[in-house]
C-alpha cells in the first residue's frame, strides 16, 4: 500500500491536537491557557484544510460539466 505524503501530512495534523489531550489524559498534565489555545488553533488549521480541499472538489467538478455541455452544444447543433 502506498501513501502520499500530502496523506502524511493530514495524519499528522489531526494528532496535533490530540497529542496535548493524550498527555493531559494519561500523565495526568495540567491544562493551561496556552495548550488550550494550540488545540483551538490545530482543529481550526485542519477544518480550513479541509474546508479549502472541498471547495477546490466542488470548483473542479463545475469546471468538468462545464466542458461537458459545451462538448454536448457543439454535438447538437453539428448534427
Amino acid at each position: 500500500m502506498k501513501v502520499s505524503a500530502v496523506f502524511a501530512n493530514v495524519i499528522t495534523t489531526l494528532s496535533a491536537p490530540l497529542i496535548p489531550i493524550m498527555s493531559v489524559i494519561i500523565f495526568n498534565d495540567k491544562m493551561s491557557g496556552v495548550k488550550a489555545i494550540s488545540i483551538v488553533l490545530a482543529i481550526w488549521g485542519f477544518s480550513s484544510y479541509a474546508y479549502q480541499q472541498y471547495l477546490d472538489e466542488l470548483n473542479l467538478k463545475g469546471d468538468r460539466n462545464g466542458i461537458e455541455d459545451e462538448s454536448t452544444d457543439q454535438q447538437t447543433t453539428t448534427i
